[in-house]
C-alpha cells in the first residue's frame, strides 16, 4: 500500500477540484434519492394491495437496509458536503 500526499497549485486549481468532487457526489446523492422515492412507490403499492406476505416483507426490508447501507457509505466520500446529502438524510428517515 502506498500512501501520496497531494497539494492543488493554487486556489483556482483547489477550487475546481472541489467542484468536480462535489458534482460526482450530487449524482450519488440524487440516485440515492430516486432509489429511496423507488422504495416508497413498491411500499406504497403493497400497502394498496394488502400484500404483506412474509416473504414480500422480508425483501422490503432487505430493500431498506441496503438503503441504509449506502447512506452510510455515501458521507464517506462526500467530504465537501453537497448539497443534497441533508435532503437524502431526510428522505432516508421517510423510507423507515
Amino acid at each position: 500500500m502506498f500512501v501520496f500526499y497531494a497539494a492543488p497549485r493554487g486556489k483556482d486549481t483547489e477550487a475546481r477540484i472541489e467542484q468536480l468532487f462535489t458534482a460526482d457526489r450530487e449524482e450519488e446523492w440524487t440516485e440515492f434519492q430516486a432509489e429511496c422515492a423507488k422504495f416508497d412507490q413498491r411500499m406504497d403499492k403493497e400497502i394498496r394491495t394488502e400484500k404483506f406476505t412474509a416473504a414480500e416483507l422480508d425483501e422490503e426490508e432487505q430493500n431498506l437496509e441496503r438503503l441504509r447501507r449506502w447512506f452510510r457509505d455515501l458521507p464517506r466520500r462526500d467530504v465537501f458536503l453537497a448539497p443534497s446529502q441533508k435532503g437524502a438524510e431526510q428522505r432516508l428517515k421517510e423510507c423507515g
